[in-house]
């Protein structure tokens, strides 16, 4: 089913829509569980289930190729999977335009000389390509920040510190 998965979300990428309008249209998608199960249920016909899509996302101005896409994706009983192709075409996405997604977690006080050391290691890392930077707080760091991009983590924070004292002290 992977393979499937990672065809479709090339396809959504290849219709060229703005990630904005593919946002929109994931996030009325899922908005409701009862769009869900509608599409997924074997026993509507698919007639029924392209009129409802066609009602819903009509609503909302979504471009009639992505309606399309749904369409097509429940024809062939892969609306189930609609939320791994979606994440699928995310990742392939950012890596067809070269985009790079941190996130830098902080604490509340944190400096902007941090920050910029943040960004600092990301352009030496990922020399190139755009950054798509997010920012979050969470005071329980004690200090400092933790940087991280997809399964990477770069722990620059109080906390992650004491840890790795307390791990050298203790030998793990």
């Amino acid at each position: 089913m992977a393979r499937e998965v990672m065809n479709s979300a090339k396809v959504l990428y290849r219709l060229s829509f703005d990630r904005s309008e593919v946002e929109k249209a994931e996030k009325i998608y899922f908005l409701t569980p009862a769009l869900q199960n509608a599409m997924e249920n074997p026993i509507i016909p698919y007639e029924k289930k392209a009129d409802i899509l066609e009602k819903v996302f009509s609503k909302e101005d979504v471009p009639e190729k992505l309606i399309r896409f749904f369409q097509i994706m429940c024809k062939h009983n892969e609306s189930g999977e609609m939320k791994e192709i979606f994440k699928e075409y995310y990742r392939y996405r950012d890596g067809m335009e070269n985009i790079v997604r941190a996130e830098y977690i902080c604490t509340t006080s944190s400096t902007k000389e941090e920050e910029d050391e943040a960004k600092k290691i990301l352009a030496e890392k990922y020399s190139g390509s755009t950054i798509d930077w997010k920012k979050k707080t969470d005071d329980t760091l004690l200090g400092g920040y933790v940087l991280k991009v997809g399964n990477v983590e770069y722990d620059k924070s109080y906390k992650g510190r004491l840890k790795q004292l307390e791990d050298r002290i203790t030998g793990r």
